[in-house]
């Protein structure tokens, strides 16, 4: 009805999910309406994230705006003793091998009730973000950042601590911050190489001639432009403190030449990130073992929610945005 707006939302479909197999009265009360239990349920929410990457246009979205599937998931999520929850296809195969062994079967219930939880909280923060944007909120009251973990790190700050990469957003779109960067050549990023990363991109980026930045501990030790020269822009930056330099993070906001690379030999540098590379600079680049090679295009199209141009920083049981 309406337009197809209401479908789930009956007292058939909640009753048959909700009801607590342990409970006799329960039970009791299927049988009287005519009720037959739902052991499991699977959802794919509507794409509202994905259709405000593509359009601004307020109905579309709105009708976009999942309202029974949600719903549903919750519905089933709260009684994950009983029934089954899925919203992701990856999990399709893991359900099935658990429903033919009991003893693991009430312990997966649950993950994948979190799972769901998680879910309708990271869905309900791209749509509360897009009507406080639209109300010109930029700090509103209630703050909610949805994240989506995109790598586990080798380790966090230290070796000691764990650590892990989440982007902003739908990051499976691609257009997210760190989460548009590609990786060339080289080991895994580390937390601190993926903070310093973010530093020589942005601090390069900064200006409109020709500019290199090389990072140390999040901070420009080396830092240059030229009107017309890549390789008189590197050479002014590294001259500006050569050792600070080694071992720094290299970022450009243009397209790498082969000359460059050339008056970089004998420099040695973790990673290097700029919007692209010259195929020869990109070859003699790969020679270098312990040289992460990045490709950030300068155009990357950001999602048009606030929270991407947030900056957070974490302080004790608290936030500063």
């Amino acid at each position: 009805m309406l337009d197809g707006r209401v479908k789930t939302l009956h007292p058939a479909v909640h009753g048959g999910i909700l009801a607590r197999r342990s409970s006799n009265q329960h039970l009791a009360e299927l049988a009287d309406l005519g009720i037959g239990a739902i052991d499991l349920v699977a959802v794919n929410l509507y794409p509202f994230a994905a259709t405000l990457a593509a359009t601004d246009d307020r109905d579309e979205l709105l009708e976009n705006i999942d309202i029974g599937g949600v719903a549903l998931i919750r519905a089933a999520a709260k009684n994950a003793d009983d029934v089954w929850i899925l919203v992701d296809p990856a999990d399709y195969s893991r359900v099935l091998e658990a429903m033919e062994h009991t003893e693991s079967a009430n312990a997966l219930r649950r993950e994948l009730a979190a799972k769901a939880f998680a879910l309708t909280a990271f869905y309900d923060a791209h749509i509360a973000a897009y009507l406080q944007q639209d109300l010109g909120q930029s700090f509103p009251e209630l703050l909610t950042i949805p994240l989506r973990r995109l790598q586990s790190l080798r380790y966090g700050e230290n070796p000691h601590q764990p650590g892990a990469f989440y982007a902003a957003g739908a990051a499976e779109l691609g257009d997210t911050e760190l989460a548009g960067v590609e990786q060339l050549h080289g080991l895994e990023l580390s937390y601190i190489n993926i903070l310093d990363l973010q530093a020589a991109w942005a601090s390069a980026n900064d200006f409109d001639d020709i500019a290199v930045s090389i990072i140390k501990h999040t901070m420009p030790c080396c830092l240059a432009t030229h009107p017309e020269s890549q390789v008189q822009a590197y050479r002014r930056a590294r001259e500006t403190d050569p050792i600070s330099a080694f071992g720094g993070i290299l970022g450009f906001n243009r397209t790498v030449t082969a000359e460059t690379v050339a008056a970089m030999r004998g420099h040695l540098y973790h990673v290097i990130v700029a919007p692209d590379y010259e195929p020869a600079a990109l070859r003699r680049l790969r020679r270098r073992k312990d040289l992460r090679v990045m490709r950030w295009p300068s155009a990357v199209t950001r999602p048009p929610l606030h929270f991407e141009a947030a900056h957070v920083w974490g302080i004790d049981r608290g936030y500063l945005v």
